[in-house]
């Protein structure tokens, strides 16, 4: 669900939501119902691609890697000792990315990522819209698995501690978008 508009400030490109009730969706998803979750939230996304909206921007795999690159070059300038290795995880990313099949476009979240969820009971919300793209779908999911697996590393030292949820997501995910292809979401 989304929370209905109360407004815009085109100036700032800003739009106003009603305030609803709910916590970040973080807790619950790394708790004991955490994988069943994790599908709800596939099917939270589906929705939202299912939507039919046409936004006014789009984001593509090529549009994904320029910000990749920007990102790990100032990651390099920072530490110049990782450079050669930032560069080889970049082609990579490049390799893997150029490769990856193009699916047909729908309306994407961009930013998707359990701080973009609110859970109030059974009931989730997305928020912070802002970034509302025409792009593959895949990358939702893709952003929120490597979110997870990025919290997983930070907070419990293991990439897999939440292996389960993003899993579940995972194969959630490509049930209900059976043209998706798996290494687009990797």
């Amino acid at each position: 669900i989304v929370a209905p508009a109360l407004g815009t400030i085109p100036e700032l490109g800003m739009w106003l939501q009603q305030q609803v009730a709910g916590e970040v969706v973080l807790q619950a998803l790394i708790g004991p119902a955490g994988v069943q979750l994790g599908a709800r939230i596939a099917d939270a996304a589906h929705k939202l691609h299912q939507a039919g909206l046409v936004p006014r921007r789009s984001h593509s795999m090529v549009d994904e890697l320029i910000i990749l690159a920007q990102r790990l070059v100032l990651l390099a300038q920072k530490e110049p000792k990782l450079a050669a290795r930032l560069g080889c995880v970049l082609a990579a990313c490049r390799r893997q990315g150029m490769a990856a099949p193009v699916t047909a476009f729908c309306g994407i979240h961009r930013d998707f990522y359990f701080d973009q969820l609110l859970i109030d009971q059974q009931r989730l919300y997305l928020i912070d819209l802002d970034l509302y793209s025409l792009g593959d779908p895949a990358l939702d999911i893709g952003n929120f698995i490597a979110h997870l697996t990025e919290y997983a590393l930070r907070s419990y030292g293991n990439p897999l501690a939440l292996a389960a949820q993003e899993q579940a997501m995972f194969e959630r995910f490509l049930e209900l978008n059976t043209n998706a292809a798996p290494e687009t979401i990797h």
